[in-house]
């Protein structure tokens, strides 16, 4: 959720309070009420017979979920694990078919598959990218051999699985943002706030990991120390690394070879339209005007996950500026023309430090869950 629309439904929470404020009493028993029936086997979940880690968040999208799976996905590449990645698929067209579960091609279209599944399956054919709502289907698939027969996995990793209790982890991992340690987010769940559920889901996090878009200083270190040392967890601060600007055309290239060659040059600092379709697209166009060193000429800003159209392409292309996207926003767009020219991604990776409050590696404590199971 980008800064305007957050300010614009915090603006809405406040003046509907009175009314909102029972909801989310109402709905925050009945999420405490769902986990007590899962933690206490009133409700079973399905113990896999691989480890699984999960990657979710406690609040709306945003918190770099996708970045941090394939940053794992790197790391057990580099150890030789072969890892599939459990998806829901939200808002593609596979998700809602029957044959399900479903191997993400990674030459098909966004639409089919959806943005963020397609983009993983590009930067990662050694991996599988697997689409199912139902991800406790999907594992027994996999177990069965009905699924990738030939493909012997080691890993599991679970895409937005924090509230999805129906599977067990080994590691759930906990993406915050910087907001939800902020008092007008923390703890505030919807629908006045923006939380799926109350603080007390803290205590299932095997660690927490944050996004940093601003420096740590002291006193925001303190709010972070403050808010999470009743769980005594790790926390993993990451930033998003700009590695490059880089023409749509690279996009399914099967080598993936991004070269310094291919990169959008900008020395003149040349006008540019900056278009996005995520969650918090505020972060995206700052990484490119630092990257680049100049602000967009113009910005096309749409919702999360939005399904770009023929006449929104056709608008971008009226002033003949250079266009920059994200990398998962230009996974659509490429599926929607073949005009190439002058249309360009940015590519991020997720930079990981060690723990704030005991200096853990974060590569060395995750591979003790993963290597030895």
């Amino acid at each position: 959720m980008g800064i305007i629309q957050t300010n614009t439904a915090l603006i809405w929470q406040k003046r509907l309070l009175l009314i909102l404020k029972p909801i989310s009493f109402i709905y925050t028993l009945l999420m405490r009420f769902r986990a007590y029936l899962y933690r206490n086997n009133f409700i079973t979940s399905y113990q896999a017979k691989l480890p699984c880690i999960s990657i979710g968040n406690i609040s709306w999208g945003g918190s770099g979920k996708t970045p941090i799976i394939s940053y794992l996905l790197n790391l057990t590449k580099s150890d030789g694990l072969n890892t599939v990645v459990l998806t829901r698929g939200y808002g593609s067209l596979a998700c809602k078919q029957k044959n399900l579960p479903l191997l993400v091609d990674p030459y098909s279209n966004a639409d089919q598959s959806g943005d963020e599944p397609l983009m993983l399956a590009l930067n990662h054919g050694e991996a599988k990218i697997v689409i199912d709502p139902k991800r406790v289907r999907a594992v027994k698939a996999l177990e069965q051999k009905t699924l990738l027969a030939d493909y012997k996995p080691q890993l599991i990793l679970l895409d937005d699985g924090f509230q999805h209790l129906a599977l067990k982890r080994t590691l759930d991992l906990l993406l915050l943002k910087l907001d939800d340690f902020m008092p007008e987010y923390w703890n505030q769940v919807i629908p006045c706030g923006t939380w799926r559920e109350d603080k007390t889901a803290l205590k299932r996090a095997s660690a927490f990991m944050s996004k940093l878009n601003k420096p740590l200083t002291p006193k925001l270190f303190e709010i972070i120390k403050k808010r999470l040392s009743p769980f005594n967890k790790p926390l993993f601060p990451f930033i998003l690394k700009t590695t490059g600007i880089f023409p749509i055309s690279t996009l399914f290239n099967k080598n993936n070879k991004l070269s310094n060659n291919t990169l959008f040059q900008n020395e003149n600092k040349q006008p540019y339209l900056f278009v996005s379709g995520i969650s918090n697209p505020e972060q995206a166009q700052h990484s490119v005007s630092t990257f680049l060193g100049n602000n967009p000429t113009q910005t096309k800003y749409y919702p999360d996950h939005h399904n770009f159209s023929q006449l929104e392409l056709q608008e971008w292309l009226k002033p003949k500026l250079p266009i920059i996207c994200t990398e998962k926003d230009a996974v659509k767009i490429h599926s929607m023309t073949n005009h190439f020219e002058n249309i360009y991604y940015l590519k991020v990776e997720a930079e990981i430090s060690d723990c704030i409050f005991t200096g853990t590696n974060f590569n060395t404590w995750v591979k003790k869950y993963i290597i030895n199971q």
